[in-house]
């Protein structure tokens, strides 16, 4: 192959033909580039780099869609809060990835139920120590965005991320998440 672009090409000596010196190059290079040992190196370094491409890409899908405006305020990750996401007469309990004034982030253990997600959500959190063990209670919330990920042998999630934006929080629940954040803020 490598010998064929020399010829198609001119060769390297720019004559058409490739001559001795260059044929003893291009076997080098054979030899370099076409054994097993560097192929498979370069072929699991290839695959290295899709996954953490993958990641990456993935990562920035969480934070930002290509049609979506810049983000305005910034989020928050909160270690330790309790989430609970109830629906209808159903608690799910949910991790919380990160917060800001208008909408959360959070992880739940995929279910079969997870349908039920696109209905009414009311949301509580509690908050850890550092933060007085403030809660958040019984806030209305709309469904943004779900995102399947970690799937199992059966091609099930074992779980969803979930953004839900605040549809009305309450004055109290706006000043106690204010001042939680504004801590936060102030920490940087």
């Amino acid at each position: 192959m490598v010998e064929e672009i020399a010829k198609s090409s001119g060769g390297f000596s720019g004559f058409g033909a490739v001559n001795s010196e260059e044929k003893e190059m291009l076997s080098k290079i054979k030899t370099i580039f076409f054994s097993p040992g560097i192929a498979n190196n370069i072929k699991k370094a290839e695959e290295k780099a899709q996954i953490k491409l993958a990641k990456i890409n993935n990562d920035k899908s969480l934070n930002q869609s290509s049609d979506a405006k810049p983000r305005v305020k910034e989020r928050f990750n909160i270690k330790n809060v309790v989430v609970q996401v109830k629906i209808e007469k159903e608690i799910l309990k949910a991790k919380l990835i990160n917060i800001n004034q208008t909408s959360l982030l959070c992880r739940i253990d995929f279910s079969e139920r997870q349908a039920d997600l696109l209905k009414s959500t009311e949301i509580s959190m509690e908050f850890p120590q550092e933060f007085g063990k403030t809660s958040i209670k019984s806030s209305k919330c709309h469904l943004v965005r779900i995102q399947a990920d970690n799937w199992d042998a059966h091609f099930k999630p074992k779980f969803v991320k979930v953004v839900w934006h605040f549809a009305n929080l309450s004055e109290f629940n706006q000043n106690a998440l204010s001042q939680i954040l504004n801590q936060l803020s102030d920490n940087k």
